[in-house]
């Protein structure tokens, strides 16, 4: 029987699958429950080092990886030896943004969806700068249909979007099969998240989808912070090995930014501004 993923009806699938293409299929990876699907944007012509961390502790912890990847060219990346062999990647035109990577790299492997344990990441976060097996223990013994690492109160409780699991193939069925195909590109990134991510929160209230997060907002920020962000310090000392992005090349953060690069060494040892590309500080 034909996937529904083949007949998308919103204009972010419509307008996009025609022109994306597997570069690289993935492999099937070592654990047959686990698929994650990696959100990439950027423009560089190789992996950045952060993205290759990320997909090797994929690898690692048993997931079948692919990497969907969108660029203002839409050229694919010309090196990919960085990259662990087992990882598969999908170029796709920079239609939908991240939540476009996602639905396109579902409809291209919707058979990896009855899996147990789907997971939904994009590169917006720097790290991981420790192993990954606590967290994504968590995501593997949650009795939710939904699991997040975290979650937030800003603009109306959702799941934060970067690190998404589910379970037990919820992914294809009819309420979330729709809202995936049904994406339409929105014009901004406050849209973004009041359509796509507290929308899709919306969805998983209104049918019934239980949701959790490894570490809820409340434990970290007070309502209606995003924990990420105001929250960066609590986050690492809870265990959570990454960084978002734009502490460390925001303009806005500059003042911060020492705090953060100065927390991280101390608690893995490393320079998290070693993780992203340097000519985009201060963007």
């Amino acid at each position: 029987m034909r996937s529904p993923w083949r007949q998308p009806d919103g204009r972010v699938l419509l307008e996009s699958l025609p022109q994306t293409r597997i570069v690289r299929r993935p492999a099937p990876g070592t654990d047959s429950r686990r698929f994650a699907i990696v959100a990439s944007f950027g423009r560089r012509e190789t992996p950045a080092v952060g993205l290759i961390a990320l997909t090797d502790e994929l690898v690692r912890t048993g997931f079948r990886v692919v990497i969907v990847r969108s660029s203002a060219d839409n050229a694919p990346w010309a090196d990919l030896s960085a990259l662990d062999p087992a990882v598969g990647y999908v170029q796709r035109p920079n239609i939908g943004y991240d939540f476009g990577s996602w639905a396109a790299g579902m409809a291209t492997f919707p058979e990896d969806l009855r899996r147990d344990q789907v997971l939904l990441v994009n590169d917006s976060i720097a790290g991981p700068f420790a192993p990954l097996d606590d967290l994504l223990d968590d995501f593997a013994t949650t009795t939710a249909d939904v699991w997040a690492a975290t979650s937030t109160l800003q603009f109306g409780p959702h799941l934060q979007s970067f690190m998404v699991g589910y379970r037990r193939g919820v992914l294809r069925e009819a309420p979330l099969r729709d809202f995936w195909r049904g994406l339409e590109p929105q014009a901004s990134k406050h849209r973004i998240v009041e359509a796509h991510e507290i929308g899709l929160s919306q969805v998983f209230q209104s049918e019934g989808y239980s949701a959790t997060a490894a570490i809820p907002s409340e434990v970290v920020v007070r309502d209606g912070d995003n924990p990420t962000i105001a929250g960066w310090r609590k986050l690492l000392d809870a265990g959570f090995p990454f960084v978002k992005r734009e502490l460390l090349v925001k303009k806005r953060f500059a003042d911060e930014r020492q705090d953060v690069v100065d927390h991280v060494r101390a608690l893995y040892g490393v320079d998290p501004m070693d993780w992203i590309e340097q000519e985009v500080v201060n963007e």
